[in-house]
């Protein structure tokens, strides 16, 4: 069995991606560059950035 590895990424490279991919909200972008922070994930950066934004995405929902 292979085991894959995790790896960090930056928040602020995380949304670099996405800006350059045409995804994002302009304020969590903001938020995501000017105060990165670390995260670990697995797989490709651009899966984890999307996955972190649907993370963040679901908690403003459960909050209105």
């Amino acid at each position: 069995m292979t085991q894959t590895e995790s790896k960090w990424y930056w928040t602020d490279d995380l949304a670099r991606l996405l800006i350059d991919s045409g995804q994002g909200f302009p304020k969590v972008m903001q938020r995501w560059i000017a105060s990165p922070v670390a995260v670990r994930g697995e797989g490709e950066a651009i899966a984890i950035a999307e996955a972190l934004l649907d993370e963040e995405s679901e908690e403003v929902h459960k909050a209105a």
